[in-house]
């Protein structure tokens, strides 16, 4: 952290910061025993998160934050559109600078995240508010949490069945 302190300061003190863009993000997550683990290849927040902060010369704010769920394949269309790069059409990610712009300006779509855990695949979506898992496809389980009231993830509603709206709804996004 005190690095990227060092960096902004070099890069204002050689002005060269209002023609920089910075991109800092990191590895994903580790567990400490939550969820009785140790290590990462989770889906969970702990396992799947990682830190992104992005400086943009006129663009964004100092101590603006963005809380919306997005995907590290956002940063190379960000980049081309801050650099006036035409972005390529067959991408999947999406340029956040409506996002560096205005923090709460909507996202178009939520944020997926893929791994393998003892050869079974298990996919999940995270919106604002829930995040959705389907292991092999939903037959070695599913998992829904709502984030706002549970951000650590120890209740599922998969079984809840007033949660079959919210699960129909983001097993047809997954």
């Amino acid at each position: 952290d005190a690095h990227v302190g060092e960096i902004i300061s070099t890069l204002d003190r050689l002005k060269l910061a209002d023609n920089t863009i910075i991109i800092l993000i990191s590895d994903h997550g580790w567990h400490l025993d939550e969820h009785g683990l140790w290590g990462k290849v989770t889906l969970w927040q702990e396992g799947s998160r990682v830190p992104c902060i992005i400086i943009a010369p006129h663009v964004t704010r100092p101590a603006s934050v963005c809380t919306h769920p997005i995907e590290l394949i956002d940063c190379y269309p960000t980049l081309c559109q801050l650099c006036g790069v035409p972005i390529p059409l067959n991408i999947d990610g999406i340029s956040l600078v409506p996002q560096l712009k205005d923090p709460q300006a909507p996202l178009p779509r939520p944020a997926f995240t893929v791994v393998e855990r003892a050869h079974i695949w298990g996919k999940a979506v995270n919106t604002e508010r829930y995040r959705y898992t389907e292991w092999d496809d939903g037959k070695k389980g599913i998992e829904l949490y709502d984030l706002k009231s549970d951000p650590k993830e120890f209740k599922n509603l998969a079984k809840d069945p007033s949660q079959a709206g919210e699960i129909a709804k983001l097993k047809a996004i997954l």
